[in-house]
């Protein structure tokens, strides 16, 4: 997602009214005064008790809370969705870094940090912040915000990101919801239950939310006829109906390591398919119903679900039917 580590030195870094940046190297010097003074004065300090409890007092201490920051961030870098967290693993303290200084690490969705930034202190030297897991550039800095956001900027890196990088912290929550996909031909057929699995709310400071429905795969009969069903992406794009009604293609997962199994006239009958685990579309807390586009297929048949606005017949996927694929929501039970 973004460059490994090209730089390997950080300037002084300060964070104040919840902000971390980087100084010029220009202080170097400074810096070094201030260390070289207080180690004298710690050796001064030890030939006296009362001394040194004054002293104690006086050296720096590291202050910043970075708990109001812990969280997941979601935010969009060069057209790719990102999720970052900020936790308190993410913060080193001391160690290579210098006596009272932290870092902060903001990690991606691959588990890699895309920023280390120092802070804290002026009394502390450059660190060598190289390492293959992260990329990191002098003059790095990132702006925590009220309303939730967590703004990137690194300048050495402008082709980039011109303007900075926001994320916004995101609230996951749980909710009961059902999904519906109903055939009454056959003596009547819920082929929705079987594949449903859950559904998980994302609300982001912004005030973006969204729903997750996570899916599988399902089982039922058919005039006696056993089947395994899944949603099939190969020919129809999971998708869900907008406010004004159109067709919307809703980002989706699909299974990595199991496959489900089309009729036998498909061409992927003997290596199966990767079938939809999760389809991510947006939400609002004033609706509780949604009809979506999907394509439920099966190792028997398969059926284009979709508003029941269409005249299409069973296995023709991306055509619309007269059957109702609809996920229902119960706000009520948000937690």
């Amino acid at each position: 997602m973004l460059k490994k580590a090209f730089l390997g030195f950080m300037a002084f870094c300060a964070i104040s009214f919840g902000f971390v940046s980087c100084s010029n190297d220009s202080d170097d010097e400074e810096s070094t005064a201030i260390e070289n003074s207080s180690t004298s004065t710690q050796g001064e300090n030890s030939s006296s008790s009362s001394q040194e409890d004054v002293d104690e007092t006086e050296q720096p201490q590291s202050k910043v809370d970075y708990s109001s920051y812990y969280g997941s961030y979601e935010g969009t870098v060069m057209n790719q969705s990102v999720t970052l967290t900020v936790s308190e693993s993410s913060i080193d303290q001391g160690g290579n870094y210098g006596a009272y200084t932290k870092v902060l690490w903001l990690t991606d969705s691959d588990g890699k940090a895309v920023v280390a930034a120092q802070s804290d202190s002026t009394n502390t030297k450059n660190g060598d912040l190289t390492a293959e897991n992260y990329t990191t550039a002098s003059s790095c800095y990132i702006v925590f915000g009220t309303d939730g956001s967590a703004t990137y900027y690194v300048p050495a890196m402008a082709t980039m990101m011109p303007n900075g990088a926001t994320f916004y912290r995101v609230e996951t929550l749980s909710v009961d919801a059902s999904l519906s996909c109903y055939v009454s031909a056959m003596g009547g057929v819920e082929f929705g239950t079987p594949i449903y699995r859950s559904t998980t709310i994302t609300k982001k400071a912004d005030g973006t939310v969204k729903a997750t429905l996570n899916l599988g795969t399902g089982t039922g009969t058919i005039y006696t006829v056993n089947f395994v069903e899944f949603v099939d992406p190969r020919n129809s794009t999971p998708g869900y109906y907008d406010a004004d009604g159109v067709v919307q293609n809703a980002v989706y997962t699909v299974s990595e390591d199991d496959t489900a199994t089309p009729p036998s006239t498909d061409e992927d009958y003997e290596t199966g398919v990767n079938y939809v685990t999760s389809m991510t579309f947006p939400v609002s807390e004033e609706t509780s119903e949604y009809n979506l586009w999907i394509y439920i297929n099966s190792n028997v048949m398969g059926v284009q679900f979709c508003d029941g606005s269409g005249s299409s017949s069973s296995n023709h996927p991306n055509e619309a039917t007269p059957y109702v694929g609809k996920l229902t929501i119960d706000w009520s039970s948000l937690n």
